[in-house]
């Protein structure tokens, strides 16, 4: 088989975390091979993953912005879009936790708006 990676990879087993939609869905996720433009991982069971991803590895405090380029039952391929893990890592419950205050705020707001009207 071609092996078409410009950089050598580095066989890991490292857990992992994938995040999706604005970081509002994660799958937990084996990063199983590491390079510097990419990643494979796996997963235990079959699923649907979008094209753009971050894929967080707590364990090394990196994270990094990447592409599905191939697809497997229970693996896929990520090409990374950032060379470099980011350099500070943000944990994904934060991320979530500030994606629910903002829907929060923004009901909030709808209904100071709805009772403002009403009281015209």
């Amino acid at each position: 088989m071609l092996d078409r990676r410009a950089q050598p990879r580095s066989r890991t087993f490292l857990g992992g975390t994938l995040a999706f939609n604005r970081r509002s869905s994660v799958m937990t996720c084996i990063v199983r091979n590491l390079t510097a433009d990419g990643a494979k991982v796996s997963f235990e069971q079959g699923a649907t993953v979008p094209d753009e991803i971050d894929l967080v590895v707590p364990h090394r405090a990196e994270s990094w912005r990447g592409h599905i380029i191939w697809r497997a039952p229970n693996a896929a391929g990520i090409a990374f879009r950032n060379r470099k893990p980011s350099a500070q890592v943000i944990p994904l419950d934060a991320t979530i936790r500030l994606n629910r205050l903002n829907d929060e705020n923004r009901r909030l707001r709808e209904r100071l708006d709805q009772a403002r009207g009403e009281a015209d």
